[in-house]
């Protein structure tokens, strides 16, 4: 059984509320610093000065947010774990995973071996995926890690 995961909307509106406020205040400080006549100088000139700042803010917030709405893990019981349509970790490069900030934290480390031989680490966050708890245990099932009540998210120690 195939699994997919995308980013919770949670975040992803988060996002995009941020890119919406980040534009709205240019256009305010814009409105501010050009038409209106009763304001001290030195408002004028951070109003003036805050708009390309909250510009290159907007940008950012709007690429990190088309980012998290097309971010997709799909995990595969035959062939593994692939991110955003890249080739799949399979499972038996899996060398280990890393739950020492899953309780607190709720990351989950997946350090694996890369096809040309390299050490690399996957994080998982589980308050940025929907599905979370079924991919972890997927992968639990795969690696045949037993289960233990300190590793699974959410619980408190």
């Amino acid at each position: 059984m195939a699994l997919i995961l995308k980013s919770t909307k949670e975040r992803v509106v988060k996002l995009f509320i941020a890119t919406v406020l980040c534009f709205g205040l240019l256009l305010w400080c814009l409105y501010d610093a050009l038409y209106k006549e009763s304001m001290k100088e030195s408002s004028r000139q951070f109003n003036l000065y805050a708009v390309p700042v909250l510009a290159v803010l907007g940008i950012i917030a709007l690429f990190y947010a088309i980012r998290a709405l097309r971010f997709r893990i799909e995990a595969d019981e035959q062939t593994g774990i692939s991110i955003n349509g890249q080739a799949p970790i399979a499972w038996d490069q899996i060398e280990d995973i890393d739950t020492s900030a899953l309780a607190k934290k709720g990351y989950l480390y997946i350090k694996y071996r890369t096809s040309s031989g390299e050490s690399a680490t996957l994080k998982l966050d589980e308050y940025n995926l929907d599905f979370f708890d079924e991919l972890y245990a997927m992968i639990r099932a795969k690696l045949g890690l037993p289960t233990q009540s300190s590793d699974k998210p959410g619980s408190s120690s």
